[in-house]
């Protein structure tokens, strides 16, 4: 009945972004977020997401529910995941100096300073695809990355599928 109405279930796995002309590219660990992005919620791309912030998932428990079931865990390791349809779509990382590879801005993004500014993340990336007084935010592989900064650098890295 739920195909009749059009509420069918969504894919697993959201398609990979089309190439673009230009993209940007990036190193470090912001790889795994932009791997673990349109993924399925217990996707191979998400558990590495998840075992980079230092969480080991019971495999009976991860096979039950992935990503939802280490929602407490994640948070402590600074990182928030929104799945919709059971598809990775957002990943918040709130940042560091100093942090973990993921908390980092240093080593989340190669070539970022250590507080990842505003001027070193725009060094990087180039132009922004939008921007405010306290964010800006890039297209990066077809995927959005928006960078809130505040008076020490880097504060919140939302990596998102689609944007608002």
């Amino acid at each position: 009945m739920a195909t009749k109405l059009g509420l069918e279930s969504a894919p697993r796995t959201l398609p990979p972004p089309p190439a673009s002309d230009g993209a940007q590219e990036v190193q470090g660990a912001v790889r795994l977020v932009l791997d673990a992005l349109g993924d399925g919620r217990a996707g191979e791309a998400t558990l590495a997401l998840v075992q980079a912030a230092g969480i080991t998932p019971d495999p009976e428990k991860w096979a039950a529910g992935g990503i939802g079931r280490q929602t407490r865990a994640l948070t402590k390791a600074g990182l928030e995941v929104i799945v919709e349809r059971k598809v990775v779509e957002t990943i918040f990382i709130h940042t560091e100096p100093g942090g973990t590879s993921l908390t980092a801005p240093d080593s989340l993004i190669a070539g970022l300073d250590a507080v990842g500014s505003r001027e070193s993340v725009a060094a990087l990336l180039g132009p922004v695809e939008l921007s405010g007084d306290t964010y800006d935010r890039y297209v990066v592989e077809g995927r959005f990355l928006h960078f809130t900064f505040g008076a020490g650098g880097l504060e919140l890295l939302t990596a998102m599928v689609d944007a608002p």
